[in-house]
This record gives C-alpha cells, sequence and structure tokens, in this order.
C-alpha cells in the first residue's frame, strides 16, 4: 500500500495480496520454475517499496515464464484466442452495457465483432507513446488504446494522471534501446550511479520515486552519462552484484541479461 503512497484503492490491494499466494501456487502447478531455495521453499527476495521479502522470480524473465505456461494451458483446453487482433471498439447493448467489442484483423483488415457477457481491458497505459520525449520499458500496445476504448463507451476513468514508468531500462546499444532490465538486479545489489558516480537514490525506494530521480539526474542537475549513440541515462553497476554476493551471482540469476549483452561484447560481471 505505501508504494503507490496510500493513494491505492484498499480494497484492491487487499483482494491482490490475499489473492497472491494462490495464484502464485496455480502457476506452479502450471509449471512455472519459481526460484527455490535448497529445501524447495520458495526463494524470496525485496521488490522496491516493499517492507518485506515478497518478490518471487524465476531467474530473470519471469514474465516470459508465466507467459509460456499460460499459453500452453489456454492451447491444451482447446481455448480459443485470436492474435494480432486489437480492439477497435467496445459494442453496446440496448442497455447500455458493453457486449462484447469489434477487433481489426492486423493481417487481412477484417472487422470481427465478438459478442461477450464480460469484458475485461488489460491493454496497460500509454508508455509507448513516450510523451515526455525518452523510451520506456512498456510493450508496443501500450498506446492508451484501452482507456479510450472505455472512455468511448462512458466508462468512469481513475488515475489518468498517474503513469508507470519502470526505473530501469537498456539506453546503450540502440539495438535494445527501452528493453527492461529488471528489478531483480536492484534486489541483488545493484546501485544507480550517476556521471560523477555517485549514489543518487536508494536502489529499493518505490518505482514511481527511482523513475523521477532517474529523469532528474539526466534533466535537471546535468548529471546523466551521454551514450554513444545520444541517449542520456544513468549508470546501473551491475558489477557490484558479485562483489556482493560472490562470483557467479549474475551469470546464475540474470542469465538473460548476460546473454542478451554479450551479443554486443558488454560482460555485465565488469561493465556497469
Amino acid at each position: 500500500h505505501g508504494g503507490g503512497h496510500f493513494t491505492n484503492v484498499p480494497e484492491l490491494v487487499e483482494a491482490l495480496v490475499k489473492d497472491a499466494p494462490s495464484v502464485i501456487k496455480w502457476l506452479e502447478t502450471l509449471g512455472v520454475n519459481w526460484d527455490k531455495n535448497p529445501d524447495c521453499s520458495m526463494h524470496e527476495l525485496s521488490g522496491g517499496g516493499a517492507s518485506r521479502l515478497r518478490l518471487h522470480s524465476a531467474r530473470d524473465y519471469t514474465g516470459l515464464e508465466e507467459m509460456r505456461v499460460l499459453r500452453d494451458e489456454v492451447k491444451n483446453r482447446n481455448i480459443s484466442y485470436l492474435e494480432f487482433s486489437p480492439a477497435v471498439e467496445l459494442v453496446m447493448d440496448d442497455k447500455g452495457q458493453v457486449a462484447g467489442a469489434i477487433l481489426v484483423n492486423l493481417e487481412t483488415g477484417e472487422l470481427i465483432l465478438v459478442r461477450a457477457k464480460a469484458v475485461v481491458l488489460a491493454t496497460g497505459g500509454m508508455g509507448r507513446l513516450h510523451i515526455q520525449g525518452f523510451p520506456t520499458t512498456n510493450h508496443y500496445g501500450a498506446t492508451a488504446d484501452g482507456l479510450v476504448l472505455a472512455y468511448r463507451a462512458g466508462v468512469k476513468l481513475i488515475f489518468i494522471d498517474t503513469m508507470q514508468y519502470h526505473p530501469t531500462g537498456a539506453a546503450y546499444p540502440v539495438q535494445i534501446l527501452g528493453q527492461l532490465v529488471t528489478e531483480k538486479v536492484r534486489t541483488l545489489g545493484a546501485q544507480l550511479v550517476n556521471s560523477d558516480g555517485e549514489q543518487f537514490v536508494m536502489p529499493l525506494e518505490p518505482r514511481d520515486v527511482v523513475a523521477s530521480t532517474n529523469i532528474r539526474e539526466c534533466k535537471e542537475r546535468g548529471k546523466g552519462v551521454d551514450t554513444p549513440t545520444g541517449e542520456v541515462g544513468v549508470w546501473l553497476d551491475s558489477p557490484m552484484i558479485d562483489l556482493l554476493r560472490g562470483d557467479g551471482t549474475i551469470a546464475r540469476e540474470l542469465p538473460a541479461m548476460v546473454r542478451q549483452f554479450n551479443r554486443f561484447n558488454i560482460d555485465i560481471t565488469k561493465e556497469p
């Protein structure tokens, strides 16, 4: 609750924390390979803005691992699904209630009417619009489509003045600009430092605090780090992880990130 500066809807926070254990267990029964301790108990880490150890992960590709098993489960149950077919309009019935949506097939241009008793909009925010002129880790679909669809259908919107940026993403090389650098990197001990080598924020502050201080260092204090391709960012001192936790920690805990940067001859165990 404190991670949202106590502006969250309490009932939604309560539902999230009370449902989380059963959902994590359910995902494990589907096949998610959570990180475990030697005694097979769940390995727990501290997350940004958290007062207790409550972050569960699957190496550094947790989201990918979750989607892998969920996609398999959908196929195993023969559940129909449409890909590359975003919604462009919500359909209302004669009572003014949402009764489905119109989709467009991006490959053929065909319009598809889908009727439904309930519609869930889970499109993310609008970070991919890059309103403030810098890259974000948001996916290509985070262009406020869901907000617009809901608004046009007469749905009351809340908290539209807030937008969460994930604080850490790749600023260089340009081929992976905006790619997520997981929070687990900071959880393991990596520090954010500016061009003078100063640590300017505690790494596990709430995400909005870390993101805003990153922006401040680059835009206001002029202590950002210029990349060879003209972007400005800050250092994430990844070698600190092995110094704090022992050699091999980065390779064991962050294999995807190691491979990602090795492609560009950047060794994150030695270079920030």
